[in-house]
């Protein structure tokens, strides 16, 4: 009966201990995810060095997953708008605080073309919030890679809805970890002044492109990422400042604001 009890006991203290470190990883990863929303725009410069081999990888991953990552040109003119109208909206003194990216895949034959929609949403900058939960706010309308134009029709929201289900559903098999980012977040104030400097610099387009990051680790995400440049379409040159979502590191080191490990929107 002692030795019973002594296991019992056992029990009891490694159930707690277990607990414990779970509730400690936890609140560290709430409070790391705090901390990149409050530090990170999402949006950073960077040099084509740096994009070298996230390009290499993307054009290894394309072939092996037999994907279409086609270029995306939209006037700097209609995405200044539409992010200045995200800034703008507001509801019961909430403002819209960053552009949500989310990746889509439509698959015609055998052949996958990825694709890009983009929503304004407020992430909760509360000091009790659940970054791992949906933001608190979305947009009503849309903008995407094939349409630049601001859309509130249901069947488009729909349909790009699809698309985003169908990239995660594709996507999450090809990897051994699972672990696969399917959207990113990047201040809108930000992302305003970075279409300024691209503008400024004289360019009327904006060209968004791929890059490719592949876990490094069984806890790391593979990461697809979106590259910016500016394009001058009469001269077709492109701008000497380049924005990325890759920060330039080797591994995901940090939270990233992306989703996940912030949480998805429901539309």
């Amino acid at each position: 009966m002692p030795n019973f009890k002594i296991r019992i006991i056992q029990t009891v203290l490694v159930f707690l201990v277990i607990s414990y470190t779970s509730l400690a990883q936890s609140s560290l990863n709430i409070a790391n995810l705090r901390e990149s929303l409050r530090e990170k725009d999402g949006i950073f410069p960077i040099t084509q060095d740096k994009l070298t081999n996230v390009e290499k990888m993307l054009a290894t991953e394309a072939t092996r997953t037999n994907t279409t990552f086609k270029t995306i040109i939209l006037p700097i003119s209609e995405a200044k708008n539409n992010i200045s109208q995200f800034i703008n909206q507001e509801s019961g003194g909430r403002k819209l605080t960053h552009l949500g990216v989310f990746y889509g895949l439509e698959t015609i034959g055998n052949k996958h073309n990825f694709d890009l929609s983009m929503w304004g949403v407020r992430l909760d900058h509360s000091a009790t919030a659940n970054l791992q939960d949906k933001p608190l706010r979305v947009s009503p309308h849309v903008f995407s890679g094939k349409n630049a134009s601001l859309d509130n029709n249901i069947e488009t929201k729909a349909q790009l809805n699809k698309m985003r289900s169908h990239f995660k559903e594709t996507f999450k098999p090809l990897y051994d970890n699972h672990l696969i980012i399917f959207g990113t977040y990047m201040r809108l104030e930000k992302v305003l002044d970075d279409l300024i400097i691209l503008e400024n610099q004289g360019c009327d387009k904006l060209r968004i492109t791929y890059g490719f990051m592949k876990a490094v680790s069984p806890n790391d995400y593979n990461c697809f990422h979106l590259i910016f440049r500016g394009v001058n379409s009469e001269t077709n040159t492109l701008s000497t400042s380049i924005f990325s979502t890759f920060d330039g590191m080797d591994s995901q080191n940090e939270p990233k604001l992306s989703c996940p490990p912030f949480g998805e929107p429901n539309f």
